[in-house]
C-alpha cells in the first residue's frame, strides 16, 4: 500500500464526517447555501461526498478526470441553473471542498506522505478545480439560455415557486427577474380564479387577462393547477381584472389578497385560496370576488381548516374597516357601529340621538370607503366582525 493509499484510506474512513464539516462550512461563508431546504442539502452532501472520493481515487492513481466525470459535473451545473443557486457560488463551494481536504492530507503525519505527493494533489486539485468551472459553467448556460428562450415556461416556474416558498430569498428574486428581464411589484396582489363548472380554468384566465387589456403583459404572472387559475399583478392590474370578471364567465368568482413584499405571495395565495373554498355562496351576491378582508376573516372562521396560523383579529379589521378607522372619519365608524349594535339606521339614529338621514349618509360614505353596504346580508356579516374586532 503506498502513502497516498493510506492517506486516502484514512480520509474514506472518517468521510461523513468531514463532508458534514464541510457543508457546514459551506452553508457559513456562502449565503446562498443558507437558504437551501433539508433535500438540498441532502443533495450537496452526496455531490460534495462523491466529489471528495473521486478526487482522491484519482490522485492515488495518478489519473486526470475522465469524460464521466466532468459529463456528471456538467449536469450538476445545468441542475444548479435549473434550481437558481448562483455559480459563483457553486465554484466557491468547490473550492471550498478542496482546501479542506487539501488541509487534512497534509496534517496527516502517519501517511508518510512526500513533498512530491503533497504537489500532486494540489496540482490535481487545482486542475480539476478548472475543469469542473468548465464543465460547470457550461452546464450552467446551457440551462440558462434555455430557461431565457423558454419565457413563459420560465415565468410559470416563477410563479409556481412564488406560490410554494421555494427560492423566494432577495437574492434569488432578483436575479431570476434581472435574467427575465422582468419587473416584480413591491407590493403584488395575488388573485385567485376559480371557474364555473362550463368554463375551463385556462380559458378563464385567458378570457378576463384578455378583456382587462392585460393578455400581452409578461409582467402579470399566470398559472393553472388544481382547476384554478392565479395570476401575481400589481393592484391596479388586479382591480382591472377583477372588474372584468362579472362580464366574461357567469359564475365565475375570484379571491384577492395583497402580498406586503414578493417572497410572502405563498401567504397571501393560501389566504385567497383557502377563502375561495370556505366561503358560502352568498358572499358573492353584491360582487363575483372577495378581498383581503373577507379572505382573513373566512380563516379566522375556520381554525381547523385554515391556510395557516389564525391571524390577528385586528388585522381583519383594518382590512374591511379601512379608513373609516381614522380619527377624521371616527363619526362614520360612530354611525356603523350603532347600525351593527341596534340592527337597523332609525334605531341607531335614536340611539346617537340624530337623525336617521344622517346614519343613512354615514352608511353611504362607509360603503364608498369600505365598498361595502349594510344591506348586503355578508357584507353586513363582514362588517360586524369587523367592528367587534376593531373593540368597538
Amino acid at each position: 500500500m503506498t502513502a497516498r493509499d493510506r492517506a486516502a484510506g484514512a480520509v474514506f474512513s472518517r468521510l461523513d464526517v468531514l463532508v458534514d464539516d464541510i457543508v457546514a462550512g459551506i452553508e457559513e461563508q456562502i449565503p446562498a447555501y443558507r437558504t437551501l431546504t433539508p433535500a438540498q442539502l441532502a443533495e450537496v452532501t452526496a455531490i460534495a461526498g462523491w466529489g471528495v472520493r473521486r478526487i482522491l481515487e484519482l490522485w492515488t492513481s495518478d489519473s486526470p478526470l475522465t469524460e464521466a466525470d466532468l459529463q456528471r459535473f456538467r449536469g450538476i451545473g445545468t441542475a444548479r441553473a435549473l434550481d437558481d443557486r448562483p455559480l459563483a457560488g457553486v465554484l466557491r463551494a468547490y473550492r471550498l471542498a478542496g482546501e479542506r481536504i487539501t488541509d487534512e492530507i497534509a496534517a496527516d503525519r502517519t501517511a508518510g506522505l512526500t513533498v512530491a505527493d503533497a504537489m500532486a494533489l494540489a496540482r490535481l486539485w487545482m486542475a480539476a478545480i478548472d475543469e469542473i468551472s468548465e464543465a460547470l459553467s457550461l452546464g450552467h448556460s446551457e440551462a440558462a439560455r434555455r430557461l431565457d428562450e423558454d419565457r413563459d415556461r420560465a415565468l410559470a416556474e416563477l410563479l409556481a415557486d412564488l406560490l410554494d416558498g421555494r427560492r423566494v430569498t432577495l437574492t434569488a428574486l432578483a436575479d431570476r427577474a434581472r435574467r427575465l428581464d422582468l419587473s416584480l411589484p413591491a407590493r403584488p396582489s395575488v388573485v385567485v380564479l376559480a371557474p364555473p363548472p362550463d368554463v375551463g380554468a385556462r380559458q378563464l384566465v385567458d378570457a378576463v387577462l384578455s378583456a382587462a387589456g392585460l393578455a400581452a403583459q409578461d409582467d402579470v404572472l399566470r398559472l393553472v393547477r388544481n382547476g384554478r387559475a392565479f395570476v401575481v399583478c400589481d393592484a391596479a392590474q388586479a382591480a382591472a381584472l377583477l372588474g372584468e370578471l362579472s362580464g366574461v364567465a357567469d359564475g365565475a368568482r375570484a379571491a384577492c389578497v395583497p402580498a406586503p413584499r414578493p417572497a410572502e405571495v405563498r401567504t397571501a395565495y393560501r389566504l385567497a385560496d383557502h377563502a375561495l373554498t370556505y366561503a358560502p355562496g352568498h358572499a358573492f351576491a353584491a360582487r363575483p370576488w372577495l378581498s383581503n378582508g373577507d379572505a382573513l376573516l373566512l380563516a379566522l372562521l375556520t381554525p381547523g381548516s385554515g391556510p395557516g396560523p389564525a391571524p390577528d383579529p385586528s388585522e381583519m379589521a383594518a382590512a374591511v374597516l379601512g379608513d373609516t378607522l381614522t380619527p377624521d372619519n371616527a363619526h362614520l365608524h360612530e354611525g356603523l357601529r350603532a347600525v351593527v349594535r341596534t340592527g337597523s339606521a332609525v334605531a341607531a339614529a335614536a340611539h346617537l340621538e340624530v337623525h336617521p338621514q344622517t346614519v343613512r349618509y354615514r352608511l353611504r360614505r362607509v360603503h364608498e370607503i369600505t365598498g361595502r353596504s349594510t344591506g348586503d346580508p355578508w357584507d353586513l356579516f363582514v362588517l360586524s366582525a369587523a367592528v367587534l374586532a376593531a373593540g368597538s
